[in-house]
């Protein structure tokens, strides 16, 4: 076999390379620094068995959930500890921490300071090397074969990491009995960059590895978005996000993986047992609570249900439903689209190539795309239909979207969309109504 999906669409997840009985696959770097599967030819023989499995093939092994099961919270860890050593809120360690006092195995990703790799957890002590966040992809290899022998075990098994590997993780379960022992969570991905981009803030720091991509030091928040290097001389240098440069290569959405612009796991309903994420737009005004961080927790199934209410470790709190997806746009759609990113299809040698200085004085966080001046008048009328709009979102369950709520919120965003110059706006607007008319559905 000498493919096992189109290029574009290959998420690298590494479960080909778990099932392959023939040892035919392997996971590496490619020229454009994404991990990709290496087929062996001389190994290979040609059963097939990848294929059936990979979850972007197969889609009807990952997609189980309800829609109308959908329960959206904002959450946090009663051990301030746990939560203070997390990215946000600390859901993921809380459950795991838990998990682990009771004997169980928590799959999360490690970082050594170069590259990230699923690693299984059994002791309470080595639970901060799969917390907080890592912005590259992790290698996945032989994750999933452990999770299933772990199982066999009777082993309480949390498998965590991005939507496509739990798909992954999904896909090798498929129809496997492990009755309630596992517990997936998926965080909210924005999509995975180039190891090249890392790789090339590491030089251009000078240092010799990243120690953290997020430190809750100052607050979470903006304040907890700089990277943190080890320099040779053993001192740590912080850089923010708008003076880092993999921050900068990360937010131009030029540098992530093919796949991740057409992510087929980036939609509702989501794909794990439990979504995480930042929350984001957060109507808490308790400032200690926001300096300690916030979680949006998606509770996608009764599975996820059920492990929440046997945890009684996690704080929850309503808050507005609707406002929240808004805000985290990578629940429902792919971002950012395809058509509004004028993609590297060589990434080496562009940042081979690349006058680093220039691209930090001239680069934005965020979109690089054409904007059109506001008229008064124009301001004027989005401030209004924004302000309108903000009632009609602020609602705490999905039952509470009847007809008339989902009329007016496509009138206001159709309006917006009519004034707004920003085409990536329109286009996620656009996203956000389709949801928001399958969510209404959903009920019916």
């Amino acid at each position: 076999m000498k493919i096992i999906c189109e290029q574009d669409k290959c998420t690298g997840c590494s479960l080909c390379s778990d099932v392959c009985r023939h040892n035919a696959i392997t996971m590496r770097e490619n020229s454009d620094g994404f991990i990709v599967p290496i087929i062996d030819l001389q190994k290979c023989v040609d059963c097939g068995l990848c294929q059936k499995m990979c979850p972007v093939l197969n889609p009807e092994r990952v997609s189980n959930n309800n829609l109308a099961d959908l329960k959206v919270y904002e959450a946090w860890a009663s051990d301030t500890e746990v939560r203070m050593k997390s990215s946000s809120g600390g859901v993921f360690g809380q459950l795991s921490s838990d998990v682990l006092k009771e004997g169980g195995i928590v799959f999360g990703v490690a970082f050594d300071g170069n590259k990230a790799f699923h690693a299984p957890i059994a002791e309470l002590s080595e639970l901060s090397k799969v917390q907080d966040t890592k912005y590259v992809q992790s290698y996945a290899h032989g994750a999933y074969l452990r999770v299933y022998n772990f199982l066999k075990e009777g082993k309480k098994v949390i498998f965590s990491g991005t939507p496509c590997q739990v798909a992954a993780c999904k896909s090798y379960l498929y129809k496997k009995k492990y009755t309630g022992k596992l517990l997936t969570i998926e965080v909210v991905c924005h999509g995975v960059p180039s190891y090249h981009a890392l790789e090339q803030s590491i030089k251009y720091v000078g240092a010799e590895k990243v120690i953290s991509f997020r430190d809750k030091g100052q607050g979470w928040g903006y304040h907890s978005q700089h990277m943190r290097y080890l320099m040779p001389d053993g001192n740590v240098v912080c850089k923010r996000r708008d003076e880092d440069l993999f921050y900068r290569m990360f937010f131009c959405e030029k540098l992530l993986r093919p796949s991740c612009y057409s992510c087929p796991f980036a939609h509702l309903p989501r794909v794990a047992d439990l979504t995480i994420g930042d929350s984001w737009g957060t109507s808490n005004t308790n400032k200690a609570e926001i300096f300690n961080g916030l979680s949006l927790l998606l509770v996608n199934n009764e599975n996820g249900k059920r492990w929440l209410r046997e945890n009684g470790h996690i704080k929850f709190r309503n808050t507005s439903w609707l406002r929240s997806l808004y805000i985290n746009r990578n629940i429902y759609t792919p971002f950012p689209p395809a058509k509004m990113i004028r993609r590297i299809t060589d990434i080496h040698t562009w940042i081979s190539n690349l006058d680093l200085k220039k691209f930090m004085e001239v680069n934005s966080l965020g979109f690089t795309e054409h904007f059109i001046k506001d008229s008064f008048f124009k301001k004027k009328v989005r401030n209004f239909n924004y302000k309108m709009r903000q009632k009609f979102l602020d609602f705490k369950d999905s039952a509470e979207l009847g007809f008339t709520k989902l009329l007016l919120l496509k009138v206001s965003y159709k309006l917006d969309s009519c004034l707004t110059p920003k085409p990536s706006e329109r286009y996620l607007d656009g996203k956000f109504i389709h949801v928001l008319y399958k969510i209404y559905k959903s009920q019916k």
